[in-house]
């Protein structure tokens, strides 16, 4: 009974192994010593009796590390051997195919036992290992390869810069290392440096070296000139080389220099300039510096003041003179001048001056060396003028006809003696001579005699002497009674039976003096006729044809040359009660007596005139006893061209016939026709249009012509 109790215990046992034996078939194990315990199968027989199929592994490890050897890994894969209860059957052996993962690598080694008694069992083994060939790969990141100048520490550390680390597979470990900093000069280096390894000692490093300058010195600058105060109007050249060359000169190296110019800085005559550096370093450094140069611009000399000569007498029983000798003055733009005389007998300028003349050359020399001189002449002598004795003044003369007159003869004297006597004559004459008598042709107006008379020494002495001469002229101008115009009847005319019974005669007194004033007497006849009037203007009525004459004196009881006369005359045009005879013109250009009533005249047709056609319409002009009246029938026309109308006076020696007065135009119309009695004057063409026209005079079997040209309407 506990016989079979332990038979089932063994039995459960058996199964329980047996189930638990199915269970760990393939389990495997490691130990630190490599040793791996043998895997026990447990098999039940069909008798139920225990079966035991054992299979041992062995292998170098589980894990080959880095990069193994193919024997290593199959090595580590190991080999196998079976012990069972059952006489031993087969044992196989089979590799499984290399699992990657990335570097990571794996394999499997399978063994499979059998026995005798139909048992089997497996039993395995995996080792791992990493493939990896190259090492980390390291990349640098930094700020600038140039620092420049005077980095900070900062600047410095970004410009050495961090690096980056990549890895195929497993774990990097990074070390970094940066040097000191090196000094060389100017020039600092550093050095900074990467070393990454991986898990299969693989490494790589990466360097960067840095360099850059340390530099906090400006520059130094030398400056070669010539000097600073060049004196007096120096070149260009010169103002140049002493503002100088600089160069420029640096701890560290070159240094770079600029050169600017100012401008010339003028104040008064004096100028200066300067010249600046500005020189800079690699890094920035600067220093400045300039020169400054001076100098006197003058070209101008000095210029004297006037200088005046000096005449003086000799000193009392003498031949020689004291002179107060004054040094002159001058001005010059910049001053600083020095003033020497020197005399032209080279004595002291205090010594007596002898008789005669001595000259002191000045001269005058500013501090540029501009000179200028003059010369003052000391003249020891004769200082007394000449002494007019007379100095012709004579009354205003009356104009004669040969304006010769006689002035008196000036007189002089001199204490040396007279050297000459001069007269210039101005106004209205103009002539001069060189003796004391200036009698001769004298114009009418105020003529100036300037006398000069100079003694042996030269001294002048000076006078004037006013000549006068009047002359008296006198107009007596046409006029026309009343109601009577130049269209229809003749000046100085009074007709009978119509227009005013008397006409007002005006007297126009001028004279080559002025102011003046004039008296007037008017008589009948002849100037020692009748006397009817005393002022410049006259009515007369008289009631035939009557000369009347007018007598003028000035304040200097000077009369015209000529006696002035004006002749009345009067005709009797009556034809019936309030009726007169006209000349009408007909368009032939022939005249015809009518008679007409006097409220008719004023409708008369151009050309028509009061009176029969045997009175012409006459205008008297002034003649004077100096007139002579050819023998010859000529025209006068004056102005001509004329813009207005035209003075027409008719030449002829016979005064008693009457004269036809034609105007023709260039086409051969007669434009207009007119009487005139000889020794008169007529007015025509006031109404005539521009052009060319030929005016006609006829008288008897007489015939002159004359071209005359209208340029213009004006109102006269």
């Amino acid at each position: 009974m506990k016989k079979f109790i332990v038979f089932i215990t063994a039995l459960s046992f058996l199964l329980t192994v047996c189930s638990v034996s199915n269970m760990l078939a393939g389990a495997t194990s490691k130990s630190e010593k490599n040793y791996w315990p043998p895997v026990i199968y447990k098999s039940c027989t069909e008798h139920g009796f225990y079966r035991t199929i054992v299979i041992t592994t062995s292998g170098t490890t589980n894990n080959l590390g880095c990069n193994p050897t193919a024997s290593a890994i199959d090595a580590a894969l190991g080999n196998a051997f079976v012990s069972t209860d059952c006489p031993p059957g087969s044992l196989s052996v089979s590799d499984g195919p290399v699992v990657i993962v990335g570097c990571n690598y794996s394999q499997t080694r399978t063994w499979t036992a059998s026995d005798a008694c139909g048992g089997d069992a497996t039993a395995s083994r995996t080792v791992t290992w990493i493939v990896k060939d190259a090492g980390p790969f390291v990349s640098i990141s930094f700020t600038t390869n140039d620092p420049g100048c005077n980095p900070s520490a900062a600047v410095i550390d970004g410009a050495l810069g961090v690096a980056g680390v990549t890895n195929g597979c497993g774990n990097v470990v990074v070390t970094v290392t940066t040097s000191t900093v090196q000094a060389s000069g100017c020039t600092r280096t550093q050095t900074r440096t990467w070393t990454a390894t991986d898990d299969c000692n693989n490494f790589v490093t990466a360097t960067r070296f840095l360099s850059w300058t340390e530099d906090l010195i400006p520059p130094t600058i030398a400056i070669n000139g010539t000097g600073t105060n060049l004196g007096c109007n120096p070149t260009t050249s010169m103002i140049n080389l002493a503002l100088g060359i600089a160069t420029a000169n640096d701890n560290c190296g070159s240094a770079s220099l600029l050169q600017t110019n100012g401008p010339v800085i003028a104040s008064g005559c004096n100028r200066s300039q300067t010249r600046s550096w500005m020189a800079t370093d690699l890094c920035g450094n600067g220093f400045a510096t300039s020169r400054t140069v001076t100098w006197t611009e003058d070209i101008t000399p000095p210029v004297f003041n006037p200088v005046a000569n000096i005449t003086q007498s000799p000193d009392p029983g003498m031949f020689s003179a004291v002179v107060n000798i004054i040094i002159p003055t001058v001005a010059d733009n910049c001053g600083g001048v020095q003033i020497n005389g020197v005399r032209s007998d080279n004595l002291p300028l205090t010594n007596p001056y002898p008789i005669g003349q001595t000259t002191i050359t000045w001269t005058a020399m500013d501090a540029c060396s501009n000179i200028s001189s003059v010369i003052q002449t000391i003249t020891i002598g004769d200082t007394q003028a000449p002494v007019i004795l007379y100095c012709p003044v004579l009354p205003a003369e009356c104009f004669t006809e040969n304006s010769t007159y006689t002035i008196p003869v000036l007189l002089a004297s001199d204490n040396w003696g007279i050297q000459s006597i001069s007269y210039l004559i101005s106004g209205a004459t103009s002539r001069e001579g060189r003796n004391n008598n200036a009698s001769g042709l004298f114009n009418p107006g105020t003529s100036i005699i300037n006398w000069t008379i100079t003694d042996l020494a030269g001294n002048i002495t000076t006078c004037t002497t006013n000549v006068v001469i009047d002359k008296v002229n006198v107009v007596i101008p046409d006029t026309y009674a009343a109601n009577i115009t130049e269209a229809i009847g003749s000046p100085n005319t009074i007709y009978i039976g119509y227009g005013g019974s008397s006409v007002t005669l005006t007297a126009n007194a001028t004279s080559s003096v002025s102011p003046n004033s004039f008296s007037y007497k008017w008589t009948i006849g002849s100037p020692g006729g009748p006397k009817i009037g005393t002022g410049p203007t006259i009515t007369v009525s008289p009631s035939t044809t009557t000369t009347f004459y007018v007598s003028i004196k000035d304040v200097n009881n000077c009369t015209p040359l000529a006696q002035s006369a004006k002749q009345v005359r009067v005709t009797d045009i009556r034809c019936g009660t309030d009726k007169v005879w006209v000349c009408e013109m007909q368009k032939n250009g022939s005249g015809k007596s009518i008679c007409i009533s006097t409220a008719k005249v004023s409708d008369l047709s151009a050309g028509s005139y009061l009176g029969q056609c045997t009175d012409p319409v006459t205008r008297s002009v002034q003649v004077d006893e100096t007139t002579e009246l050819k023998n010859s029938f000529s025209i006068i026309a004056s102005p001509n061209p004329s813009p207005g109308s035209f003075e027409l006076r008719i030449l002829t020696a016979n005064t008693e016939q009457p004269i036809l007065i034609r105007t023709i135009d260039m086409m051969g119309r007669v434009i207009d026709i007119k009487k005139n009695v000889a020794g008169q004057i007529l007015r025509l063409g006031k109404d005539y249009k521009p052009g060319i026209f030929i005016i006609e005079a006829i008288q008897g079997n007489q015939r002159a012509i004359i071209k005359v040209i209208k340029i213009g309407n004006q109102i006269n």
